[in-house]
């Protein structure tokens, strides 16, 4: 199906008549300028609810808002403005900003500019048909450029907006990390702190959360924007700080199970996440820090992967205490750790899977797809090869643990 463009055809300039006659017909309005802010105020208060229930905005400053707005629109169509004139400008921008501070939608406010557009017109509409000797074709003409001045304003309220809602972004953007920073630091230690925090981070005190360590190969400037848009576009919304060579977030778990979570941080490309168990309230966040980054340094150097501290306990073990590992690696699995690395990760899967087994050889063997001999056989060399007896409940947990802490000795 084609495609139907709306028509770029330039419109014809008005003519001399024309422009004449809503110049007067503008200026002609400003001295019912009370008139029309009433007019304003009333159609705004009873079509658009917000205004007066839920974000309120005072009739008075709404009036004097209609006032400088209507007065711009009016003086700009009046041509009145010189250089010693205020711009007319003005109005739209300090409107903008003042409604993105109170919080009032965008599609309100321009739904109140344009009923303001629409008072103008049949304003100009009215003193038309009421002004001795002037033709209504005349103002006809005009109504193009009447709806372009009131689109210019639009667009200038609009813009203003927009920049003061990005620093309102920004700055509520700075206080969450600031107050993160100070639960980190081990702050949270009166009541108030705790009750300023949970306001500032909008977190109920029932609230299940999450902190997550993250280390990244990315070379983004900053891949903290992409991943908070990735995880609240998963019911994930979070709160982000760099500190060292790692990112730290605090997760608003909510309702999610915490197994969709860990799917949501797999998505994160080219990354490896340490995750915290679920707490709740936020005087538990710095030693939640610490599980995070305990349960990070359980990832393997040249791995990515998301590592969550109740499933990594032997490894974040081992890898507290290095010296450990490297003996207990040692005294359990040395033998098949001198052998020629074909054979040795043979031996290492066998014995691997073999105690995910429960040491059944049955199962061992349908899962390596061989013979039940040859998983026996492979058994008894790894016996001699280690001088261990796997029948021994302490020789298995040994080696079992030795196996978790492998990985972190050779890297």
């Amino acid at each position: 199906m084609a495609v139907q463009h709306r028509s770029t055809k330039q419109i014809a300039p008005l003519s001399t008549d024309a422009t004449a006659a809503l110049r007067v017909l503008a200026e002609a309005l400003l001295d019912d300028l009370p008139a029309l802010c009433d007019r304003l105020v009333e159609v705004v208060y009873a079509q658009i609810p917000p205004y007066t229930s839920g974000r309120p905005v005072g009739k008075t400053e709404l009036r004097r808002s209609a006032e400088a707005n209507l007065s711009g629109i009016l003086h700009k169509l009046a041509e009145l403005h010189t250089a010693a004139t205020k711009d007319p400008f003005d109005a739209p921008r300090y409107t903008g900003h003042l409604r993105a501070e109170q919080g009032m939608p965008l599609d309100f406010v321009l739904q109140a500019f344009r009923i303001g557009g629409r008072v103008v017109w049949e304003a100009l509409v009215n003193k038309a048909r009421s002004t001795p000797n002037m033709e209504p074709e005349l103002l006809l003409d005009g109504a193009t450029v009447v709806w372009e001045a009131v689109d210019e304003f639009s667009s200038a309220l609009a813009n203003s907006y927009h920049r003061t809602e990005s620093g309102i972004q920004r700055r509520d953007a700075r206080r969450r990390e600031a107050t993160l920073e100070a639960l980190l630091d081990g702050r949270a230690d009166t009541p108030s702190f705790l009750a300023r925090a949970a306001a500032t981070l909008d977190v109920a005190p029932t609230e299940r959360l999450l902190m997550v360590s993250v280390s990244t190969d990315s070379h983004d400037d900053d891949p903290v924007p992409g991943w908070m848009s990735a995880l609240r576009s998963r019911g994930l919304p979070s709160v982000w700080i760099s500190r060292l060579a790692h990112h730290v977030a605090l997760i608003l778990l909510g309702a999610t199970p915490i197994d969709r979570a860990v799917t949501a941080l797999r998505e994160l490309p080219e990354v490896s996440i340490g995750v915290s168990p679920p707490f709740t309230g936020l005087a538990g966040v710095a030693d939640a820090h610490r599980f995070a980054e305990t349960a990070l340094h359980t990832v393997p150097s040249d791995e990515h992967d998301v590592a969550c501290l109740d499933d990594r306990l032997i490894e974040a073990l081992v890898t507290g205490n290095p010296e450990i590992a490297h003996r207990l690696v040692r005294l359990y699995l040395g033998g098949l750790l001198a052998l020629a690395p074909e054979e040795r990760q043979v031996l290492l899967s066998t014995l691997r899977v073999w105690l995910e087994a429960g040491g059944s050889i049955g199962r061992s063997a349908q899962k390596l797809f061989c013979h039940r001999n040859t998983v026996l056989n492979r058994i008894h060399q790894i016996e001699q090869l280690t001088d261990r007896q796997l029948s021994s409940g302490a020789d298995r947990i040994g080696c079992a643990v030795a196996l978790r802490a492998l990985p972190f000795v050779n890297s």
